[in-house]
């Protein structure tokens, strides 16, 4: 654990919700995020030990919307309830996540009477474009890409057919000859689908823009999704629309755009 739990104390005596923000986190975060909730009443600790507790959480942006209503959570020695809110337990988007706690224990059953709340940050590469000075894995794989069917190019205009070429170009530290599986190429994936259909985190696709053959990866981050693709004729392209979610419709695909 690279955090410490966040400590908070919840009286159930109060009569009136001060929405008070606990705890800020990203959306990369990852078994780091816990709040402990110590419970108090009339000025006493009330010990949770050998209760049942389970979270529910929802995402707030302007009404909420469920993440999940089933998170499991655990007392600790103190008997304090410990509550797990990051991607360990539940995919977290950024924005307010509000959580209900519901506690059993024999026949009795409570339900903490007001939401905690925490703040989940965005990644900077949400919305961030690709341009020729990036650097980095993305980056990196569209110019290794580009490179590679360039050099593909060139030499079959030399040698006339690709079986006569003794020095053929690599993807991924590996010779592009014969037929390769995508776990041969070192890629996530391989698929075949239709331009507008390829939208799955990660996965290389064989498909076609405007008749012209290319391959595509793409990042699906949830709200959008982001095609970048290696043309058969050495350009490299990318676009972006909005993604199909519960509170958002799809949205169109934006003009593509050349990474010189």
């Amino acid at each position: 654990m690279l955090k410490q739990p966040i400590y908070v104390e919840f009286n159930l005596d109060d009569k009136v919700s001060s929405s008070k923000l606990i705890a800020i986190s990203h959306v990369d975060d990852r078994y780091s995020e816990i709040i402990e909730v110590a419970l108090m009443q009339n000025g006493r600790h009330i010990y949770a030990g050998g209760a049942t507790v389970v979270a529910r959480m929802v995402l707030h942006r302007g009404k909420d919307y469920l993440l999940s209503d089933d998170v499991t959570c655990t007392v600790n020695a103190n008997g304090n309830i410990l509550i797990p809110f990051d991607n360990a337990v539940v995919k977290t988007l950024q924005d307010v996540v509000k959580i209900e706690v519901n506690i059993t224990r024999d026949t009795d059953e409570l339900t903490l009477q007001f939401p905690l709340w925490v703040s989940v940050n965005g990644s900077i590469l949400d919305n961030a474009e690709v341009t020729p000075e990036s650097e980095g894995t993305i980056s990196d794989l569209l110019k290794e890409a580009a490179d590679a069917l360039e050099d593909a190019k060139e030499a079959l205009g030399r040698f006339g057919s690709y079986s006569n070429l003794e020095d053929k170009p690599q993807i991924n530290g590996v010779t592009l000859d014969g037929d390769k599986t995508s776990g041969e190429l070192r890629v996530a994936g391989w698929k075949t689908a239709e331009i507008d259909n390829c939208i799955e985190d990660g996965v290389l696709y064989s498909t076609s823009i405007n008749n012209q053959a290319a391959y595509v990866l793409a990042r699906n981050i949830t709200t959008d999704i982001t095609q970048y693709a290696f043309c058969r004729d050495g350009r490299v392209m990318w676009r972006t629309r909005q993604a199909e979610t519960q509170w958002q419709p799809a949205g169109e695909w934006s003009a593509w755009s050349e990474i010189e």
